[in-house]
């Protein structure tokens, strides 16, 4: 394999931590590569994940703010700890890009390996 095609394999992998950057690797040349296709299914993954988590608090946030106002904070908080999950997610796999291994995120390689 060719110098550059590592190379390609490597940004697609990585970047398929990063939102929805998922959805080039779908459609890559190297999309039939075995890191490929890990990592843009973990990211896939990851990026669903986050999206109805966060779907789902804003949505409790804005039902139970008309309740009572203090309990926006509370979510808001909630809201800063989805964003440090889903940092600290991605960047273990990013890393794991980085490093050439296929590392197995907790919670996200067990939603990803029962799709596939």
């Amino acid at each position: 394999m060719k110098e550059s095609d590592i190379l390609n394999i490597k940004i697609l992998s990585a970047l398929s931590y990063v939102g929805p950057l998922f959805i080039i690797g779908k459609f890559a040349v190297e999309k039939n590569s075995p890191e490929v296709k890990f990592h843009s299914d973990q990211g896939k993954v990851l990026f669903s994940l986050m999206l109805i988590v966060l779907l789902v608090i804003i949505s409790l946030d804005i039902f139970l703010t008309s309740f009572s106002e203090s309990i926006s904070v509370i979510f808001f908080l909630i809201y800063i700890g989805a964003g440090v999950a889903w940092a600290i997610l991605a960047s273990m796999g990013i890393f794991g890009v980085i490093k050439n291994k296929q590392i197995q995120l907790p919670l996200v390689y067990d939603i990803a390996k029962k799709f596939n």
